[in-house]
C-alpha cells in the first residue's frame, strides 16, 4: 500500500513496513488490513491524561472525545492504549486517580472509500492556524482634511485588519498614480496608517500585508483610491435663524465643521418672483469665515445661504429662510416714484442684448455669427449661445432717472427677476469629454452661482439738469441714498462662457418716510403771520392749528399753504386782525436738506 500524499508529507522519503497476516485468505481483507495500518501510523499524537477515578469506567479500547482550545482541539477523537492508578498526595489524606494514555483516531482510518482524502487525517490534528501559512489582511483606504499650520491639507487613511491568527504587525505603503516609488507608511503593532499631504484628485494605489511572530510575511492586498481631500463640496448651512430688527434682517447660521472653508454667499430672491435658488440674485457675495451672521435688509422674500470652500466650491443645498412682514407699514413709507424698465428696456446697452420675443435682457456674445471658426454645424451649445463666447459682464442703463427737485434722504428699493440661461443645455452639446464637465451628472450643485444680475446707482446733490458731479456707481438692494438725482443700472455677470443671466424684470421704488414738524406758542402778531418749515416738505403737508385766548367771534385764515411753510391771520368778529398765541403742526413726507 503506498500513499503519494503522505509520501510528499514525509519530505519525499519512502518508508517500508512489514508484517505478517497468518490468518488473512483473501488479497482485499490483506489490503484493507494494510491500508488501516497506514491511516493509524498517521495518527501520531499521544496524550497522558491525569483523571479522576470516574476515568476508571473507560476500557482499553475505547475512544472519547477531548477539546482543549490551547490546542485547537474540538471534540476530538482519541483512543484509550493503557491506564494506571497513581496515588495523588497533593491532598490531605490522599486520593487516587486514574492516568490514561491516549492516542488519537478518527473512523477515516476503517472506511474502504478510495476518494477519502488523506489530508485528512494532517488537517484533525488541530484548528490552530499554521504559522507558516499567513492570510493577505484587508484593506480600506479613505481620506480626510486636516488642519496643519492653520491649512487644511489632505491625508490618505489606510484601515487594516485581519490576517493569520499569528498577526504581530503589518506593512504599508502607497504610490500615486505615475509614480515608480511606493512610499512607506510604516510597519507598526496598530491597524490605521496615514500619509499626510497628498494631491487632491489624484489617484493613490495603497498595498498592505501581514507580518506574523516568526517573520512571515502575507502576500499584499492592493486598492486604488482617488483622494477627494478638498475638491468635495463643503458641508450645507444648518441652523439657519432671521430676526428682524427694524428695517434690518439679521441672518445666523451654525459654523460649518470644514477645515477647507472660506466664506459664507448670500442670495436673495424677492417675494413676488420664483422663490427659487436659481432665480435669486447675490446679496451678499461673502461673509468670511468664522462669521455666522449677516445683517441684511428686511425685505419680503427667501434669504439662501451656501457655504464656499478654498477652491470656490459651494454646498450643494443652500440653507433657506423665508421674511413675510409689514416692515414698510411699520415704518409708514410713503411712495415718491416708481422706475420699471421691463417690459420695453428703453435705455443704453453695453454688451447687453434684450431678446425681443422673450422680453429679457442677456449677455451679448463676443463673437458675431459669422466669426466663428468652421463649418456651421461645427459649433457647440445652442445657435444664439455664440458658440461659448459669452461676455463675462455687461451692463443696461436705464432710460428714466430720478429727479427729486432738491436734496433728499430717500430710501431706494431694486427689485431684479433673473433666471439662469445655459447656451449648452442638450447632454451631446456640451464640448469635450463626458467627464470633463464639473459637478454631478444630473447638475452642477455651483451652477447657479455663476451668473448674476444686481442693480446699481449713482447719485448727485447737484442739479441733475446742469452740469452734475455724480457719484461712482453703487450695488444696492435696499439703500438709504442723500441725493437730488438719481440714475440706475443693471450690472450682469457669468463666469461661465455658455451660460447668461436673463433678467425680465427690472424696478426701482424710491420711499420717504412720513415725517411730522411742529411749533408751541407762536405769536401771530396783529396781521399775516408766515410760517417757515426748518426743512421743507417733499410735498404740501397737512396742517393743525391749535389757538389760544381766543375770544368770542374770532377766527382765523390760512393762506399760502405750501411744502415749506404756510400763512395764518387771526381775526375777531369784525373781521379784524388780532394777535393771538398758537401751536401748529404739520404732517407730511420728506425732508429736504437745506
Amino acid at each position: 500500500m503506498l500513499s503519494s500524499t503522505f509520501e510528499a508529507e514525509d519530505g519525499g522519503q519512502r518508508k517500508y513496513v512489514d508484517f505478517t497476516l497468518p490468518f488473512t485468505t483473501s488479497s482485499a481483507m490483506a489490503q484493507r488490513l494494510a491500508k488501516q495500518s497506514l491511516y493509524r501510523n498517521r495518527e501520531q499524537i499521544m496524550v497522558t491524561l491525569p483523571c479522576k477515578l470516574t476515568a476508571f469506567k473507560f476500557e482499553i479500547g475505547d475512544t472519547l472525545m477531548l477539546t482543549n482550545e490551547r490546542f485547537g482541539w474540538d471534540q476530538k477523537v482519541f483512543e484509550v492504549l493503557s491506564w494506571n492508578l497513581v496515588p495523588d498526595f497533593s491532598v490531605e489524606g490522599g486520593t487516587i486517580g486514574v492516568d490514561l494514555m491516549l492516542k488519537e483516531t478518527s473512523a477515516a482510518i476503517f472506511e474502504w472509500d478510495e476518494t477519502l482524502d488523506e489530508k485528512a487525517f494532517t488537517f484533525n490534528n488541530t484548528n490552530l492556524p499554521s504559522a507558516f501559512v499567513n492570510p493577505a489582511p484587508g484593506l480600506l483606504v479613505s481620506d480626510e482634511l486636516r488642519a496643519l499650520n492653520e491649512e487644511a491639507i489632505s491625508a490618505l487613511i489606510a484601515d487594516v485588519s485581519g490576517g493569520g491568527g499569528f498577526v504581530e504587525r503589518y506593512e504599508v505603503q502607497a504610490i500615486k498614480a505615475g509614480s515608480s516609488v511606493y512610499v512607506n507608511l510604516g510597519q507598526a503593532a496598530g491597524n490605521r496608517f496615514e500619509l499626510l499631504q497628498v494631491e487632491d484628485g489624484a489617484t493613490y494605489t495603497v498595498r498592505a500585508r501581514s507580518i506574523n511572530s516568526i517573520g512571515v510575511r502575507s502576500a499584499w492586498t492592493s486598492v486604488a483610491h482617488q483622494v477627494v481631500g478638498k475638491t468635495a463640496p463643503p458641508s450645507d448651512v444648518t441652523g439657519l435663524t432671521g430676526n428682524l430688527i427694524g428695517n434690518q434682517y439679521l441672518l445666523t447660521w451654525n459654523p460649518v465643521p470644514d477645515l477647507d472653508l472660506s466664506y459664507y454667499r448670500v442670495r436673495f430672491a424677492a417675494a413676488d418672483g420664483s422663490l427659487s435658488y436659481q432665480n435669486s440674485i447675490s446679496l451678499v457675495p461673502k461673509v468670511s469665515r468664522p462669521a455666522t451672521s449677516v445683517l441684511v435688509p428686511a425685505r419680503n422674500g427667501t434669504y439662501f445661504v451656501k457655504a464656499v470652500d478654498k477652491l470656490g466650491l459651494a454646498s450643494e443645498t443652500p440653507a433657506s429662510i423665508s421674511l413675510d412682514s409689514n416692515i414698510s407699514d411699520i415704518e409708514a413709507l410713503n411712495v415718491v416714484q416708481t422706475i420699471n424698465e421691463h417690459p420695453d428696456f428703453n435705455g443704453t446697452f453695453d454688451d447687453v442684448v434684450e431678446l425681443d420675443d422673450d422680453d429679457r435682457l442677456v449677455l451679448n456674445t463676443s463673437l458675431s455669427f459669422d466669426a466663428v471658426a468652421g463649418d456651421f454645424d461645427d459649433a457647440s451649445g445652442l445657435f444664439d449661445g455664440g458658440s461659448g463666447n459669452i461676455d463675462a459682464e455687461g451692463f443696461y442703463y436705464f432710460s428714466n432717472s430720478i429727479d427729486l427737485g432738491a436734496v433728499y434722504t430717500s430710501r431706494v428699493t431694486a427689485t431684479v427677476k433673473s433666471i439662469r440661461v445655459d447656451y449648452v443645455n442638450l447632454f451631446d452639446s456640451a464640448s469635450g469629454l463626458f467627464d470633463d464637465r464639473q459637478g454631478y451628472f444630473d447638475g452642477d450643485v455651483n451652477a447657479f452661482d455663476d451668473v448674476d444680475a444686481q442693480l446699481q446707482v449713482r447719485y448727485t446733490e447737484d442739479d441733475p439738469s446742469g452740469t452734475p458731479v455724480w457719484s461712482s456707481w453703487q450695488q444696492f438692494q435696499v439703500s438709504d441714498v442723500r441725493a437730488w438725482g438719481m440714475e440706475f443700472r443693471v450690472r450682469m455677470t457669468t463666469t461661465d462662457d455658455q451660460a447668461s443671466p436673463a433678467v425680465s424684470y427690472l424696478s426701482v421704488t424710491v420711499d420717504m418716510p412720513d415725517r411730522t414738524a411742529s411749533a408751541n406758542d407762536v405769536v401771530s402778531g396783529a396781521g399775516a403771520k408766515v410760517v417757515t418749515f426748518d426743512n421743507p416738505f417733499k410735498a404740501t403737508p397737512s396742517i393743525g392749528i391749535g389757538a389760544q385766548d381766543m375770544q368770542t367771534g374770532d377766527y382765523y385764515e390760512i393762506s399760502s399753504k405750501s411744502r415749506s411753510g404756510f400763512t395764518i391771520t387771526f381775526k375777531d368778529s369784525g373781521g379784524t386782525a388780532v394777535s393771538r398765541t398758537f401751536d401748529w403742526v404739520a404732517k407730511g413726507y420728506g425732508k429736504e436738506v437745506i
